[in-house]
């Protein structure tokens, strides 16, 4: 009796090993996939027999071959590819490519992506020793009879697999008749101080035929074995809902336990309780201007909001003498009197006049500001400075010559920011 308790123990000891390691060994030995939602397994290519089995989302499987050409899914709505697959449970068989996100090679990854790779990282929560990989999903949307002019259909996703073989997934990017989303930014680094790192992601998406991009921050990290977004912020800004405002971006500071955001917000005036002695212009040619700042604290379990949303008048100051503070948004207008570097303003409306300079057709942009007695009126908009925001650079760029569609405007530069004294997530390959 004891030597078969014995015999046992070490059975399932021996079993729980081999176990343990299923996850970390496939993803760097064999050609994998894992399962995006609950998946099933068909006995072939095709859905003319009933499913085998099923299997959890976050299953992994190993490939072992796949169709050669597309196939219908259920509704024939998209096509993709049906894999030859063995289970978890060794069970062989097949599974439709719209549920199954396939292990891509390292020359399809995204650039910043590649060095995340097939390593090992350490998130603690059920994935100690996880292994971070990059997968896809890849097919054609219908559009039409003639298959060849059916659109690319993709999705990319951040795959992290643990010892045991489950698996939890990001969508990263992704391509479609509908649209398409590509990575602004990741970063995996401890920002909330429980030596568990936080995977962050800016992601950029626009819908096809539209003319605006928009850019979204998400913040995900590990609770309870699984991965669980804990925050998200749309970070692009609007002038109008089919025009990019000139600030382009919310700026967001990422530090210890903490997220503040920052933006020039240009709004319809009457939407803002602020008295002026100058009757605004209409929407289209007037906005008024807020600096808005807010901060979300980290509690434990996401991310809430730590005071109220500031809105305030930006302040300013001319970058030279003398220059004229005008009556009305024109070069030709009368003085009301002459400001210095030295004077400190209140920024009140952006104003823009689209006018003909050669025979041909440019901006003219202003701002109307308060003096400190209480005089309001127009300056150049390209020889104001504003002071004490993060914009500065942004907004001095564009009014040193703004486009004439504000959708042509664009600037590369970071408006993320993390703290360098944030604890960086090591990784190695196996």
């Amino acid at each position: 009796m004891y030597m078969f308790i014995r015999y046992a123990f070490l059975c399932l000891l021996i079993s729980c090993v081999q176990f343990s390691s299923y996850g970390s060994d496939l993803v760097f030995k064999k050609h994998v996939g894992t399962a995006l939602n609950k998946i099933n397994l068909y006995p072939d290519s095709s859905y003319a027999k009933r499913a085998v089995t099923h299997y959890a989302e976050g299953s992994l499987f190993e490939i072992l071959s796949e169709s050669k050409r597309l196939h219908e899914d259920r509704d024939q709505k998209q096509t993709f590819k049906w894999f030859e697959v063995k289970a978890p449970d060794g069970k062989k068989g097949w599974i439709f490519g719209d549920g199954l996100a396939v292990m891509l090679s390292k020359d399809q990854i995204d650039s910043q992506l590649q060095s995340f790779h097939k390593k090992r990282i350490n998130f603690n929560k059920g994935f100690e020793n996880a292994v971070f990989w990059i997968a896809s999903i890849n097919g054609r949307d219908i559009a039409g009879k003639n298959a060849y002019r059916n659109p690319v259909y993709s999705e990319q996703y951040i795959v992290v697999t643990n010892a045991k073989g489950k698996s939890v997934h990001i969508n990263v990017s992704g391509e479609g008749m509908h649209g398409s989303t590509e990575l602004g930014m990741v970063n995996i680094i401890d920002i909330t101080d429980d030596s568990i790192s936080e995977i962050i992601l800016e992601k950029k998406s626009r819908s096809t035929g539209g003319s605006l991009e928009h850019s979204n921050l998400e913040i995900y990290t590990f609770q309870a074995g699984s991965m669980m977004k804990v925050f998200e912020e749309r970070l692009s800004l609007d002038y109008t809902a089919e025009q990019v405002s000139p600030a382009l971006s919310k700026f967001i500071e990422i530090d210890h336990q903490t997220i503040r955001v920052a933006y020039m917000d240009y709004v319809r005036c009457q939407k803002v309780n602020r008295k002026s002695k100058t009757e605004p212009k209409g929407d289209l040619k007037e906005r008024c201007l807020e600096y808005v700042t807010y901060m979300y604290v980290w509690d434990g379990n996401y991310y809430k909001p730590f005071y109220e949303e500031s809105r305030v008048a930006p302040k300013g100051f001319v970058k030279y003498d003398h220059v004229r503070l005008l009556k009305e948004a024109k070069s030709t207008s009368s003085s009301l009197m002459t400001i210095n570097k030295s004077d400190r303003l209140e920024v009140i409306r952006h104003h823009e006049e689209f006018v003909k300079v050669g025979g041909q057709k440019k901006v003219e942009n202003y701002f109307l500001v308060k003096t400190a007695n209480g005089t309001e009126g127009y300056v150049p908009a390209s020889r104001l400075q504003f002071k004490d925001i993060e914009h500065q650079q942004v907004l001095s760029q564009y009014y040193s010559n703004p486009p004439i569609s504000k959708n042509d405007w664009s600037l590369k530069m970071d408006f993320i920011s993390v703290n360098p004294k944030s604890k960086d997530q090591s990784v190695s390959r196996d």
